[in-house]
């Protein structure tokens, strides 16, 4: 009697070449299915395919597959559909390094007003003082990244009660505007902006501007990175707009990427804006960094600051890491904006100013 082979024994072992080749297109074609499914608005779909793709690859997601799905979420968040979006993730190994948190972006709108000082109307971009949520999908060290961000920028907002060139978001100066002081208010800036226009170029004296909670984007993100430095983090960086007129802070950045490239500085590295109230990953920068352009009157009357976006055809951005004064965290400390000390120091900033 002749025995049957059994499958195994005629069953061919397939070659890399061929698992691989079926593995790009089942990859390709996932990628399809879910641009397919999100241009038509059928976020069911696009949760479907990404949810059959990880069941199939289960722990064996590869860098370009994970894209995919971090690609797929962002879409998701993008368009409102945050619950899908984390559908999707919670199909996600635990092996996975991939979260999502969220970050702020500086909301921007654009005013046409006319001129006293031109004959023509200007349009300027003023910045509201207000930031909107975003949320992202990353790594756990971009979250971790995003959340020392978040706390500097809770610090600086407590050192900062009076932004030199930032009017709107001191409460101080809205004050002044709800009650119709604009020339107290106009006055106040002015003061306050000439203080520390006059301490540029000097650390010691930006330190002194920095204890005093008077400056703009230099002082503000100085503030944040001593703050950094001695209480959060060393995996950050100051940072300036070349052809440009603004600062900010970098945290995480790839310590074997062009410090000079934002575009190389890696997929952990988050952008931190203590003068707009902004953080973000270093990805989004081109399409959330903002210069500053110089001041302008608006239809109230009162002096705001104009920005523009920042051009990556005729700017860029580079690190300078500071060396900082002899203890330069020794007085930072929370502080109320509300304590008695600061509410005097205001008080006196006012009558100083006061413009009959």
């Amino acid at each position: 009697m002749i025995e049957s082979a059994t499958d195994s024994e005629f069953r061919e072992t397939p070659s890399p070449a061929i698992t691989d080749k079926v593995i790009d297109l089942f990859q390709k074609l996932t990628k399809q299915r879910i641009e397919e499914s999100l241009r038509q608005k059928n976020y069911r779909g696009a949760v479907n395919s990404c949810r059959h793709y990880i069941q199939v690859k289960n722990n064996d997601i590869s860098s370009t597959g994970l894209a995919m799905i971090q690609s797929t979420c962002q879409s998701l968040f993008d368009t409102g559909s945050s619950a899908e979006a984390r559908e999707i993730l919670s199909f996600l190994p635990d092996t996975v390094p991939i979260e999502h948190t969220v970050c702020s972006i500086a909301s921007v709108e654009l005013k046409n007003k006319p001129s006293k000082y031109s004959k023509r109307a200007s349009q300027f971009l003023a910045l509201t003082g207000k930031t909107k949520d975003k949320e992202i999908v990353g790594s756990p060290n971009l979250t971790r990244n995003i959340q020392i961000a978040r706390q500097i920028e809770a610090y600086v907002k407590t050192r900062f009660p009076m932004p030199a060139n930032y009017a709107l978001k001191s409460l101080h100066i809205q004050n002044l505007v709800a009650a119709n002081k604009i020339k107290k208010a106009n006055a106040l800036i002015k003061a306050n902006f000439k203080i520390q226009s006059k301490a540029r170029g000097d650390i010691e004296e930006i330190y002194t501007c920095i204890k005093l909670g008077i400056g703009s984007c230099q002082e503000m993100s100085l503030a944040g990175y001593f703050f950094a430095k001695e209480h959060l983090t060393n995996d950050i960086e100051f940072a300036t707009i070349e052809h440009g007129d603004h600062n900010f802070l970098v945290i995480g950045r790839d310590r074997n990427s062009n410090p000079n490239d934002h575009k190389t500085w890696g997929e952990h590295a988050v952008v931190c804006d203590p003068w707009s109230g902004a953080y973000y990953p270093a990805s989004l920068l081109e399409t959330n960094l903002k210069d500053y352009a110089g001041q302008e009157f608006d239809q109230s009357g009162l002096l705001q600051c104009k920005i523009k976006a920042f051009n990556p055809c005729t700017q860029y951005v580079k690190i300078i890491n500071p060396n900082p004064p002899a203890q330069p965290t020794a007085e930072f400390t929370q502080v109320d904006e509300t304590d008695e000390p600061t509410a005097k120091r205001l008080k006196t900033e006012e009558n100083s100013t006061e413009v009959p």
